[in-house]
C-alpha cells in the first residue's frame, strides 16, 4: 500500500519566513511614536499599600508618564470571574503583581525611572499552601470575594480563601466503599509548573481616542482579549483590534489574558502613541500564568473481579493571587478525576484556593493530569 502524506517531506510553510528572519514576532515591531513600559513589583507577596509617590520618578529623564492603579475601579476577568485589577489598587497578593507602569522613551530610561517609585507597604502573612489557605480564615486574600461578578456555573465560598467548590456526586459513596474487596489511598501532589515558552509574553497597544484601541499581542485567544478589553471599556468589539504575529511558543499560558489589561489600562494615558512591553524571564514566571499545582487525597475502592465501586477525592488547588484563569482548571479536574472508567459512586470534592502566588491558568490539557494522576 502507497500513502500520499505518511512518510513524505514537505516545505513547512513558514519554514522560509523563520530561517531567514522574515517572520517578525511582537517584540520585532516598530510602529511610529513608539514608547516603552517597565513595570514596578511589589518587594512582598502579600501587604497593603499605604503610599506610592511617583513624582521623582515622572521627573526622570525621558518619562511620559508614570501610571498606578490609584482611583481604578476596573475589575476583569476572561473565564467569567472577575476578581483582577489590571494595576493593584490597595494590597498586593503575590510577588509578580503590577504596582505601577513607568512610559518613557526608552526602555533604560522605564527602568531607571522604577527605582525612583516611593512605595510604603504594611506587610501581611503570606499563604502558600492550598489547604492551610484553604483552612485560614482569618488571613483572607480577597476580603471582598462575595462582591465579585461571576458566572452561576462558579461556587464561591465568601469569607474563606476558596473562590470555586466543584461537587462531583454519584451513587451512594458509604454503600461504594462497604462492597470494596481492595483499597488504594494516598495523598498526592502536583507542583506549580512554568510554561517556558521560547518567546516572552509580549503587548503593543495604542488607544486612538479614548474609544478605540489596537494592540499587537502574543496572545493563543485573539478573541477572548478582544472581548475582554471590550468589556473594560464598555466598547463595540469593531473598536478592539487585536493583532496576533508570529507565536514562539505557548503551551496553554498564552491563552489566558495576563499582562494585556494592564498595559491597555497604562496606555490609556497616552492615546496616539504605540505602547510596547516585553516581559522578561523572571517576569514570564512571576507575572503572567503558572500550571498545575495541587494537593489531594484520594481512595479507590475495587472488588476482585476488578469492578472499580467507590472513588473519593478531595483536590486543593494552589491557584494563586487571582482566581478567574483557574475556574475551569478546578471543574475540569473535578470533573474529569474518575479518567475513563464507569464507577457507581462517587464523591469528590475540588476546591479552587487563593494563595500569595501568581495566577493558575491553562497549561497542556488543564486540569486532566492532575485529577487523573
Amino acid at each position: 500500500m502507497s500513502f500520499k502524506y505518511i512518510g513524505k517531506s514537505f516545505e513547512k510553510t513558514d519554514g522560509y519566513s523563520k530561517v531567514t528572519g522574515m517572520a517578525q514576532f511582537t517584540a520585532d515591531i516598530k510602529l511610529p511614536r513608539m514608547l516603552h513600559a517597565q513595570v514596578l513589583r511589589p518587594k512582598f507577596a502579600h501587604a497593603l499599600i499605604k503610599s506610592i509617590n511617583t513624582l521623582d520618578a515622572e521627573k526622570s529623564e525621558g518619562v511620559y508618564k508614570v501610571v498606578t492603579g490609584r482611583g481604578c475601579k476596573i475589575f476583569f476577568g476572561a473565564c467569567g470571574f472577575l476578581d483582577q485589577n489590571p494595576i493593584a489598587v490597595d494590597k498586593v497578593r503575590h510577588i509578580g503583581e503590577p504596582v505601577a507602569v513607568v512610559i518613557a522613551d526608552t526602555v533604560q530610561h522605564a527602568k531607571k525611572a522604577l527605582s525612583k517609585i516611593d512605595v510604603e507597604y504594611e506587610p501581611l502573612p503570606v499563604l502558600l499552601d492550598p489547604v492551610e489557605s484553604a483552612r485560614n480564615k482569618d488571613v483572607l486574600i480577597h476580603q471582598k470575594l462575595g462582591e465579585y461578578p461571576h458566572l452561576p456555573s462558579y461556587f464561591p465560598q465568601p469569607g474563606t480563601n476558596i473562590f470555586h467548590h466543584y461537587r462531583l456526586r454519584k451513587g451512594d459513596i458509604e454503600k461504594g466503599l462497604k462492597e470494596t474487596d481492595f483499597m488504594v489511598e494516598g495523598e498526592f501532589e502536583f507542583p506549580l509548573s512554568a510554561h517556558s515558552a521560547l518567546e516572552p509574553h509580549s503587548i503593543i497597544c495604542r488607544w486612538e481616542g479614548k474609544d478605540r484601541v489596537e494592540i499587537w499581542a502574543t496572545s493563543q485567544a485573539p478573541f477572548v482579549l478582544q472581548q475582554v478589553i471590550a468589556d473594560m471599556y464598555n466598547l463595540p468589539h469593531s473598536n478592539v483590534r487585536v493583532h496576533i504575529p508570529y507565536l514562539g511558543g505557548g503551551f496553554g499560558g498564552k491563552s489566558d489574558v495576563t499582562i494585556e489589561p494592564m498595559l491597555v489600562y497604562a496606555a490609556r494615558f497616552l492615546p496616539g502613541y504605540a505602547i510596547k512591553f516585553v516581559c522578561s524571564r523572571k517576569e514570564v514566571m512571576t507575572s503572567t500564568v503558572l500550571g498545575r499545582g495541587m494537593k489531594a487525597h484520594a481512595k479507590l475502592g475495587a472488588k476482585k473481579d476488578g469492578t472499580f465501586t467507590a472513588f473519593q477525592a478531595e483536590l486543593y488547588f494552589s491557584d494563586g493571587a487571582f482566581g478567574d484563569t483557574a475556574t475551569n482548571v478546578v471543574t475540569v479536574a473535578g470533573h474529569n478525576s474518575v479518567g475513563p472508567y464507569s464507577i457507581d459512586n462517587c464523591h469528590v470534592d475540588s476546591y479552587g484556593v487563593y494563595t500569595n502566588t501568581p495566577p493558575v491558568g491553562a497549561y497542556r490539557g488543564y486540569g486532566h493530569p492532575e485529577g487523573n494522576f
